[in-house]
């Protein structure tokens, strides 16, 4: 189960890891915000990711949120968990990226379901992006091309200034 992590922690184990994923709300849906990081050799790679309809229906995120039902993308850091089938194909067309919130603030993000995923809302070709009911929805050849690098056990960022105002803390 995750448990609160401190910043020497982190750093332990992001050495670990071979990928940090960022998403950045800062940015708006219009342009790339979700950033994979090879840890290896230092590269980035960037793309179009929709944030939940609850954060703003617009392209920007005005607010974030780790409660349920508040369909408002979450902050802060995550572990990435195993790639599984989802639940509802209908609304997401493929596999899904289980996400655990390893802050005292998002330990709640295995129980909201946020995860990474494809989204039919999300075209990279294009640049159009939609909603989703929190997640970080990806266009569906970007999230097959890269699910595998993203799953178990590597550290996702979701970053939004308001979380210094609300929680009183720095990002």
């Amino acid at each position: 189960d995750p448990v609160y992590l401190t910043k020497d922690v982190y750093q332990k184990q992001l050495s670990k890891r071979s990928h940090l994923i960022l998403f950045d709300l800062t940015k708006p849906s219009t342009e790339r915000r979700f950033y994979l990081i090879d840890l290896k050799t230092m590269q980035s790679k960037r793309f179009y990711v929709a944030h939940g309809s609850g954060s703003g229906t617009g392209p920007m995120a005005e607010t974030v949120s780790t409660r349920k039902n508040s369909y408002q993308t979450p902050f802060g850091f995550h572990a990435t968990g195993i790639l599984r089938e989802a639940h509802n194909p209908s609304i997401i067309p493929n596999k899904i990226i289980e996400l655990y919130g390893l802050e005292a603030e998002n330990l709640s993000a295995k129980e909201r379901v946020i995860y990474i995923h494809a989204s039919k809302k999300v075209c990279e070709t294009k640049g159009d992006v939609g909603n989703t009911l929190g997640c970080a929805g990806l266009d569906l050849n970007v999230w097959i091309a890269l699910r595998d690098r993203m799953k178990e056990g590597n550290l996702m960022y979701f970053y939004h200034p308001t979380v210094e105002q609300i929680y009183g803390r720095r990002n």
